[in-house]
């Protein structure tokens, strides 16, 4: 990421308790998108999680369930 500064990045993970613990350790965090995957209501956490990462563009990959009534 830091040789390839004309290039955006978007990393998408699902181990938000982690990447909170290293954000401020990762190159090209400012410059990238850092995202998390909530499956369900029962993973909605990550985006908490999310909010305290520092990254130019933080975003959401959010599974949608379709129900019938």
């Amino acid at each position: 990421m830091l040789e390839t500064p004309r290039h955006t990045y978007q990393v998408l993970t699902k181990r938000s308790h982690r990447l909170r613990r290293v954000a401020d350790q990762l190159p090209g965090r400012r410059t990238s998108g850092w995202g998390m995957s909530v499956e369900n209501q029962r993973y909605a956490f990550r985006a908490g999680h999310l909010r305290e990462v520092p990254a130019a563009v933080r975003f959401l990959s959010v599974e949608a369930v379709a129900r019938t009534c």
